[in-house]
């Protein structure tokens, strides 16, 4: 595609923020004269809108997700999450938790905030 607009949906989480922006960039650059119409969504509605034809490409995060056959999809980024515990904690002591285990925990997410070079 030379020219146009892509309609691009994304759910925000755990990297995929700086990962997008990088690719971004790199699209623009290569396709000046394409448009790109960026859309920041749940996870449900990034699959209905690839699946009406509302969008045409989506970023998730993977998780469990099982996509209907006619999609086409790869892995373009992976990323490690850590689970952090006090000590007392009863899971503390585990060695293989799974998100089961954790799925009625109270979560705080932590991204690092990138500096500006300014």
């Amino acid at each position: 595609m030379q020219e146009g607009v892509i309609r691009l949906g994304y759910t925000q989480g755990w990297g995929i923020n700086s990962f997008l922006q990088k690719i971004i960039s790199n699209f623009q650059a290569s396709y000046p004269r394409v448009m790109l119409d960026i859309h920041r969504l749940n996870h449900r509605v990034l699959i209905d809108g690839l699946e009406s034809g509302s969008l045409d490409v989506i970023f998730v995060l993977q998780y469990n997700t099982t996509f209907p056959s006619d999609f086409v999809w790869e892995i373009v980024y992976e990323t490690k999450t850590s689970v952090i515990l006090s000590s007392n904690h009863a899971l503390a002591s585990a060695n293989n938790l799974k998100l089961t285990n954790i799925k009625d925990e109270t979560f705080m997410l932590y991204q690092k905030k990138r500096t500006s070079p300014h």
